[in-house]
């Protein structure tokens, strides 16, 4: 299977992205979802009911 990349620009900072990838609040905002999600490092976590 060859490699495959995507790239995409993201109109925010860098602290904007971490917030929004990483607080259980904003991560229900942009998946619409409920979402499993804890900051610590080592964690796992459960978007859309364990599709990711």
């Amino acid at each position: 299977m060859r490699d495959y990349k995507k790239y995409t620009y993201i109109p925010a900072t860098p602290e904007e992205v971490y917030l929004a990838l990483t607080k259980d609040i904003s991560i229900k905002l942009w998946t619409g979802a409920e979402v499993e999600f804890e900051e610590k490092p080592d964690t796992e976590f459960s978007f859309w009911d364990g599709d990711i």
